[in-house]
């Protein structure tokens, strides 16, 4: 326990001499969304957390940061983030990552009455809407469809004797084609791979683990049930420093690494760490959270 006094938590890091630690959302929180808005360079980021806890409810945040790891703007909103950036919800969808657009904008009616209730016009109309779409997103029975950045709402209900049974199967969901919305790869090695340790060695490392707890098995394979304690890492960071972490985690690190691409704007010295929080089962030793770790000097 004395030989890892110097590796810290993140919430609590120091830092360390030409880089520090900032935490962009609090060790109680859970980052569950992260993407990269490749058009506006920017991480979007949802989280969720317990500052209302006893009160029988969340609360809720997604914030923009940009590619320096500072937070630009945030919006007690948890909308569904399509690849497009538009933030959906069956009853409305907003714009905000798209042109900072808080509004609740309601999907467009495309159908007449007599279209609605009579299968010919109904069928004509949809698969006119559909081919004219760039981007369709589909929800159970409901498809939404954007034409010129305006989104039109069908319900495909409508029951007749000439509506074809693979009817939705022949219109799948169209998502690929307007992709805004860029997933990071988490960066965190395998440290339980030779293969990834090896390869990473350079850049992060595991360098110890302190068990707090065990369950054995009584399986002879594996012999080990459950195990959780202090992952010890450090990072290797392009000025020399060694960044020297504490992490909590059960059976794995509970951390996930993340640096923008180069060709989005991203540096080699600015790097994402998240972790999830787990008070029921760990509240004083699992913290959650997003961190940055940056030069305490940026050019």
């Amino acid at each position: 326990m004395q030989e890892y006094n110097d590796h810290q938590e993140l919430h609590n890091h120091k830092g360390t001499e030409h880089y520090e630690v900032t935490t962009l959302i609090s060790s109680k929180n859970e980052p569950y969304y992260i993407q990269f808005d490749s058009i506006q360079k920017l991480l979007i980021v949802k989280s969720s957390f317990d500052a209302n806890k006893g009160r029988g409810f969340n609360t809720y945040e997604t914030a923009k940061i940009n590619t320096l790891g500072i937070k630009e703007e945030a919006f007690d909103d948890i909308d569904h983030i399509l690849n497009d950036g538009t933030m959906w919800d069956g009853d409305y969808y907003r714009n905000w990552i798209i042109n900072g657009d808080k509004t609740k904008h309601k999907y467009l009616d495309p159908l007449t009455q007599e279209e609605k209730n009579d299968w010919k016009p109904y069928s004509k109309k949809f698969n006119k809407l559909y081919h004219s779409s760039s981007y369709v997103y589909k929800d159970i029975s409901t498809f939404f469809f954007k034409v010129n950045d305006n989104w039109y709402k069908i319900k495909d209900t409508l029951k007749s004797k000439n509506r074809p049974d693979d009817f939705r199967a022949q219109y799948p969901p169209k998502e690929n084609e307007e992709v805004r919305m860029i997933k990071l790869k988490d960066l965190t090695p395998d440290f339980f791979s030779s293969e990834e340790r090896e390869k990473n060695k350079g850049f992060m490392e595991l360098v110890g683990y302190e068990e707090t707890e065990r369950e054995k098995s009584s399986q002879i394979l594996n012999p080990i049930e459950h195990s959780a304690g202090h992952y010890i890492i450090n990072v290797h960071l392009p000025k020399g420093d060694i960044l020297k972490i504490r992490n909590f985690g059960s059976m794995y690190p509970n951390l996930k690494t993340y640096k923008i691409p180069k060709e989005h704007g991203g540096r080699d010295d600015v790097i994402f760490m998240v972790q999830e929080p787990d008070q029921e089962l760990y509240p004083n030793q699992k913290w959650g959270g997003m961190y940055v770790i940056r030069p305490r000097k940026m050019e």
